[in-house]
C-alpha cells in the first residue's frame, strides 16, 4: 500500500482480512499531531501500526516510526520510489511560457469552502495572463461542483480537465511557466524537474528537505501577500533539472523480498 487517503485505508484493512503480508511504501512520514491534517494523519498512524513491512527512505520517517511503536520490521532504501517512475519519463524539451498546470486533492483543502475559493479567485485573477490547465481528480470535481465553484472556474477561462498518463502529466509540469499544487508526491516531481511550484498548503512536511534542495517550490500559505510574491518573483526560482544517480529504489524492495 501506499498514500494516507481512505483508499489506502480500505485496501490495508482488505489486505489484513485476507490474511495477507501488508507492505506501506513511504512509512513514517512525521505528522505535525494526529489530528491536524485529518483524515490524512490518522490515516498514516493506523496503516503503519497494522503493517507487516514498512519501507522508508529518511532517518525522520523511521524516527516516526520509533513513536508510533510500530510492530512490523522496517526497510530503509536509498530514495523514494517515485524516482523509478520519474526517470524513465522522456522531457519534452518545449516550454509554454502562459501555461500553468494545476492539480489539488488534498482533503484540507477540498473539504475546506474557503481554501478552495481562495484558490479559484486565485486562478481565474491570472487567467488573464495565463492559460491554466486544473487536471481534476473526481473528489476535487465534486467538491467544486457542490461549492458551486466550476462555472465560476469555467467562466474565468480556467480548463478544468481529467486525469492523464503518467509520463503526458510530467511533460505538463516540465513544460509549465508554474505549477499550482498539494501534491506531496507532484511536490517532489517538480522539484526534480526545476518548475517554479506554488504549494498550496500553509506547511509542508518536508522530511525530504525538498525545500532545502531545490530553491523552485514556495508555500502560499493561504495568504494573498505569499501568493502574490510568487507571481511577482517565479522567474528566478526556475532550477536545473535534478537527477539524483542511485540505485533504483523499486530493485532494492524487490532483492529485500526475494532473499
Amino acid at each position: 500500500m501506499h498514500g494516507d487517503t481512505l483508499s489506502t485505508l480500505l485496501g490495508s484493512f482488505f489486505v489484513k482480512r485476507n490474511r495477507g503480508n501488508l507492505v506501506l511504501l513511504e512509512a513514517g512520514h512525521p505528522v505535525p499531531g494526529i489530528f491536524k491534517h485529518f483524515p490524512e494523519s490518522v490515516i498514516r498512524y493506523i496503516v503503519a501500526k497494522i503493517s507487516n513491512k514498512l519501507i522508508v527512505n529518511g532517518e525522520s520517517q523511521i524516527n516516526q516510526l520509533k513513536k508510533w511503536n510500530v510492530k512490523g520490521s522496517i526497510l530503509q532504501i536509498s530514495t523514494n520510489t517515485i524516482y523509478d517512475s520519474f526517470i524513465g519519463v522522456e522531457l519534452n524539451q518545449n516550454h509554454n511560457k502562459n501555461k500553468v498546470t494545476v492539480a489539488i486533492h488534498r482533503t484540507e483543502n477540498i473539504n475546506n469552502k474557503i481554501k478552495l475559493k481562495l484558490l479559484v479567485n486565485f486562478l481565474v485573477q491570472i487567467s488573464e495572463q495565463f492559460d491554466i490547465n486544473w487536471y481534476l481528480h473526481i473528489p476535487t470535481r465534486n467538491k467544486l461542483k457542490s461549492y458551486n465553484l466550476l462555472d465560476e472556474l469555467t467562466d474565468g477561462n480556467v480548463k478544468t480537465l481529467d486525469l492523464i498518463q503518467y509520463d503526458e502529466f510530467i511533460n505538463e509540469l516540465f513544460s509549465s511557466e508554474f505549477v499550482v499544487t498539494d501534491g506531496a508526491g507532484i511536490v517532489e516531481e517538480c522539484q526534480l524537474i526545476g518548475v517554479p511550484t506554488l504549494v498550496w498548503r500553509d506547511e509542508h512536511l518536508d522530511q525530504e528537505h525538498l525545500f532545502e534542495i531545490g530553491k523552485n517550490l514556495v508555500l502560499s500559505n493561504y495568504q494573498t501577500k505569499d501568493m502574490n510574491d510568487f507571481l511577482e518573483n517565479y522567474n528566478s526560482l526556475r532550477s536545473e533539472k535534478i537527477y539524483i544517480h542511485k540505485s533504483s529504489p523499486s530493485k532494492e524492495i524487490y532483492e529485500y523480498f526475494i532473499n
